[in-house]
């Protein structure tokens, strides 16, 4: 089954995960979606998961996803350097950034808790 239209290649493809931390990114980004792909033709996207860069099948795409949605430019543009940089980011196996998701998740957790201003000073000196 192809990518919905009018889905073309370089378009980013938005999803959300039916898993806790699908969940909880959605919780603290205050988004419906929770993760992002590129369309790299009407069959297949690029994706970023926790074993790295990956291409999949657009039948996998929705498989533990509830939620779908393809974003396109306005006006028509040029994806061809885009996808160019893609393919070689998925030749070279880049590698997912675990470290810096858990510092992002913890920067976005400590700023919701209500602190006062010393605490609130030691939590950044801690997370700088």
């Amino acid at each position: 089954m192809p990518l919905p239209d009018p889905v073309k290649p370089g378009d980013v493809v938005l999803s959300r995960g039916t898993g806790s931390i699908s969940r909880a990114i959605c919780l603290f980004d205050g988004s419906e979606v929770s993760h992002a792909a590129l369309a790299l033709d009407r069959e297949r996207v690029a994706e970023a998961v926790g074993a790295g860069l990956r291409t999949i099948g657009s039948e996998e795409v929705m498989k533990g996803h509830d939620l779908m949605v393809a974003r396109t430019m306005a006006a028509p543009a040029e994806t061809a350097p885009v996808l160019k940089v893609a393919a070689g980011y998925l030749v070279h196996g880049a590698r997912y950034a675990h470290q810096q998701v858990v510092l992002l998740a913890v920067l976005c957790v400590s700023r919701h808790i209500p602190l006062p201003p010393g605490a609130r000073r030691m939590v950044r000196t801690v997370l700088d």
